[in-house]
């Protein structure tokens, strides 16, 4: 009886929790599944206002896509400015940059206007094997990726983050081991140079 009502609640809990969001926040740790079937991908930054316009709009692309039968489609999304490593390979220029991706392949870019209508039929033309055929005049174009001036020790900060994010934890410790050796080899070799001998 117990067990039953734990699986019972943990269902529900998981089930809330679907509810709040059906868009697959994207990092390191889970980025491999759009390598399996198709995915609407938005890459996005925390400071874009036009990222933040399309939230709502993208929520109800993926609980659209998420409610059909069969699924067809899968709809996530990726912080760039945390996780630029992983959105390097898709030559992303300006946020928010909508892809659609199959089998971890970009098929096409989104650049029609951004509502939900516009989305929806974006990726199931592209389901149903039908052309794309977007409106270039309703389109808008996205912001470029200019990040807002941050001083160094932030950019620091940020850099230091997306190595530890996206790449192998031990390939991230070498290379942080390395960089401290050289920097300590560097601070002897100028105090040796510096420091006058004793006369004794």
């Amino acid at each position: 009886m117990a067990a039953r009502l734990t699986l019972l609640l943990a269902a529900r809990a998981v089930g809330c929790h679907s509810a709040l969001s059906e868009v697959v926040e994207l990092d390191a740790s889970n980025h491999a599944q759009i390598h399996r079937g198709v995915w609407l991908v938005a890459f996005y930054a925390p400071w874009c206002a036009h990222c933040k316009r399309l939230e709502p709009i993208y929520e109800s692309v993926a609980d659209h896509f998420h409610r059909a039968s069969p699924r067809v489609a899968q709809v996530a999304r990726l912080d760039a400015t945390a996780h630029a490593g992983l959105a390097t390979p898709f030559a992303v220029k300006g946020y928010p940059t909508i892809l659609l991706l199959k089998d971890g392949n970009k098929v096409a870019q989104f650049k029609g206007k951004r509502d939900y209508p516009s989305l929806v039929r974006f990726v199931t033309r592209f389901v149903n094997g039908e052309p794309f055929e977007e409106a270039p005049a309703e389109a808008e174009e996205p912001k470029k990726a200019r990040p807002p001036r941050v001083g160094g020790a932030a950019w620091l900060r940020a850099k230091l983050t997306s190595l530890l994010t996206e790449h192998d934890p031990l390939e991230a410790g070498l290379v942080m081991l390395g960089v401290a050796a050289v920097t300590g080899v560097c601070m002897l070799l100028a105090l040796c140079m510096l420091s006058q001998p004793s006369p004794h």
